[in-house]
């Protein structure tokens, strides 16, 4: 057999090529004589028209001729599109849309089947309202049955006017399936005559690819909303890919990607940006849908969780753990503009923990919450209850309700739980083993506190919080042995006042602003400090001025000390509108006996107190200083100023009163008078 020359191959490989061109040519030629003979458009709008009728209620009225497209593709377009408005919401349409074009599939015409390769509707205005009544046009207001039919587009024509031939439900199911979907330039518009709000989305591209069972597809979404009450603008864009299988019951969502830019006064601008991915699986069989490696990112704050939902018996359960990254609450307080006291150390700079919780038939439940503050381990565990009880109604929406207020708590909703932290600094204070329980309603929440170690000491106390037209703070605490100079040292940096201290705190005040929360102030505060020292104010030394200053020839002793030490300082004081009215004052030392009486307005931030010392007999201080000459001595003391600034002196009238002190005076006048000749009597006395 002859082999073939290279010139004849190469004629082969030509003529191929060029067959196929001249094919291609005259299916295009055949196609462009044979469908306007075998498909014409408008022959399926009556059984679209009647379709969309059954379905939803409404009229469908497509405003021009459908056109058949060739070229460059096989395509039906139609012009501008409208679905009317149920009966009692005007005339304004429920939908319009500039433009649609559905791309055809040409082979499976030739046997008078329509498969629609891609969809695209552009220029789509949806219009939503709810009346005042609580009644919306987006209902379909025809009675339907649980299981919907599916829907009896036409999928085959005989071209001779006979009935459409429906096929089976997996072809339509498919058919519709393998379309890609583009629908652009959509705008979308609730009305909620109900709650005064509006919302529109604008901008709104969907564009999702075409579909194969068990191969998924993916989809695009974006667009902006603006919000009318609260005034907000979010522009969004949500990226992810579908699998669906063949018995359509199970459902996955892969790498669904959420970002939002929000813009208003509502949101801070640290907050703005909010980003939100995970993986989503749907059994439809069992109800149940799961969600992992939730991530979830806005500013400062990132949360990861793993989560499920189940939906039996229409009562929706949700479970899982979440967990949180590494935060400064610092920095938070900040954003929130909450002060937090500067220079005291590195408290609230860090917080991250871990936690399980369920939420189902009202009830939310947190467990295994383990938390991390400033490096100090914490465990704890919350309930709330009644969420959403007290209502009748089944559905939100109803009776002026929105859906945020039907999740919400109610008047018989419930709080209790417990904290347990190792160790935990607060505005520089250090407290270990503190335990926190708390328990409430919405209107009542009382907290208890207890610290095992708190500067050599223990702390236990309790709050009671109430809201309503005027809200309230009861505070009842209660400090055992606690070294209050360490303590001073550490919240302020100064240490005026050191030794034990045992208080106990009965406080009452009704607040909306910390202004009338002085001024409302009530109680009563018992203290006594007992090895005490009382640092920058020498007592003894004011009370040596004044005996140099009233007797001629006196001289202050050196030597003495700043710090007035107390055996024991003892106070008692009720409250009463603010105003803080000692009803005991006492202490005793080696060197002097105190007593006296006072008052602190808090609401204007004064403190005015007159103290009373009495020397002892004593000859020398415990430092060897000579006071001698003042045994005996009964001295008046002044205090006055604010409670960050206080003033110390000898109340000199007073002083004048002193029988000791009136003979030196007296004893003055007459020198005065045998040297100079000058009656001064009486007029020494006037000058104090």
């Amino acid at each position: 057999m002859n082999k073939p020359t290279c010139g004849v191959m190469v004629k082969t490989f030509v003529k191929i090529p060029l067959y196929l061109v001249l094919g291609l040519v005259f299916v295009v030629l055949a196609a462009a004589l044979v469908l306007p003979l075998v498909f014409d458009p408008d022959d399926y709008r009556p059984e679209i028209l009647g379709a969309v009728r059954k379905h939803s209620g409404r009229e469908l009225v497509i405003e021009s001729d459908m056109q058949l497209h060739i070229l460059p593709k096989i395509a039906v377009s139609t012009g501008r599109i409208r679905l009317n408005n149920r009966s009692g919401f005007g005339l304004t349409p429920f939908a319009t849309a500039d433009k649609a074009y559905f791309q055809i599939k040409f082979l499976p015409l030739l046997s008078g089947r329509l498969e629609i390769k891609k969809i695209v509707l552009n220029g789509l205005k949806i219009n939503l309202k709810r009346r005042k009544d609580g009644q919306t046009n987006w209902d379909n207001g025809v009675e339907q049955s649980v299981q919907r039919q599916k829907l009896p587009i036409p999928l085959t024509h005989d071209g001779a006017g006979s009935e459409p031939i429906k096929p089976s439900n997996r072809f339509l199911t498919a058919s519709i399936m393998a379309t890609k979907v583009d629908v652009l330039n959509t705008e979308i518009t609730l009305e909620d005559e109900l709650s005064g709000n509006r919302v529109e989305i604008r901008d709104l591209d969907f564009v999702i690819d075409s579909f194969l069972f068990n191969k998924g597809f993916s989809a695009t979404i974006q667009g902006t909303l603006n919000n009318r009450r609260p005034r907000f603008r979010q522009t969004s864009t949500i990226r992810f890919k579908l699998f669906l299988n063949d018995s359509l019951d199970q459902v996955r969502i892969e790498n669904f990607r959420w970002s939002s830019l929000f813009e208003g006064a509502m949101f801070p601008r640290e907050f703005s940006q909010v980003e939100l991915q995970t993986t989503a699986d749907f059994n439809l069989n069992d109800k149940l849908l799961s969600l992992s490696d939730l991530r979830l990112n806005s500013g400062p704050i990132s949360l990861g969780a793993d989560l499920s939902v189940s939906w039996i018996a229409a009562k929706p359960t949700i479970s899982g753990t979440v967990s949180l990254e590494k935060v400064s609450p610092r920095e938070l307080m900040k954003i929130a503009e909450i002060r937090y006291p500067t220079g005291h150390g590195n408290s609230l700079e860090s917080l991250e923990g871990k936690l399980k919780f369920e939420f189902g038939e009202s009830q939310l439940t947190v467990r295994d919450m383990a938390l991390l503050l400033d490096g100090n381990p914490a465990k704890g565990h919350f309930t709330v209850t009644g969420l959403g009880s007290g209502r009748t109604r089944d559905q939100p929406g109803e009776a002026h309700e929105s859906i945020v207020e039907f999740a919400s708590a109610s008047s018989q909703t419930t709080y209790q739980g417990a904290l347990n932290f190792s160790a935990l600094t607060l505005n520089g204070l250090l407290a270990e083993q503190i335990q926190v329980a708390f328990q409430g309603t919405p209107d009542v929440v009382r907290i208890n506190q207890r610290v095992k170690k708190f500067y050599d000491g223990q702390f236990t106390g309790s709050v009671v919080i109430t809201r309503g037209p005027r809200p309230s703070v009861s505070l009842s605490q209660a400090l055992t042995g606690v070294r209050i100079g360490p303590l001073l040292q550490d919240l302020g940096g100064q240490t005026p006042i050191d030794g034990n201290l045992q208080a106990t705190i009965s406080l009452f005040a009704q607040t909306t602003n910390m202004n009338e929360f002085s001024s409302t102030l009530k109680g009563n505060i018992e203290a006594i400090l007992s090895n005490g020292q009382v640092h920058g104010i020498d007592l003894l030394g004011l009370v040596s001025k004044s005996k140099a200053t009233a007797e001629e020839g006196a001289a202050k002793p050196k030597g003495l000390s700043s710090i007035t030490r107390f055996d024991k300082l003892d106070y008692r004081a009720s409250a009463t509108n603010g105003i803080v009215t000692s009803t005991l004052l006492r202490g005793t030392s080696p060197l002097f006996d105190l007593d006296g009486k006072g008052t602190i307005d808090l609401p204007n931030n004064e403190v005015s107190f007159r103290l009373n010392l009495a020397v002892k007999k004593n000859t020398l201080t415990a430092t060897g200083v000579d006071i001698s000459r003042l045994n005996r001595l009964r001295v008046p003391i002044r205090v006055s100023g604010t409670l960050s600034s206080l003033n110390y002196q000898i109340d000199a009238r007073s002083v004048m009163e002193d029988p000791r002190v009136r003979e030196a005076t007296r004893k003055l006048e007459q020198k005065i008078h045998e040297k100079f000749g000058i009656d001064v009597e009486g007029i020494l006395d006037q000058l104090f």
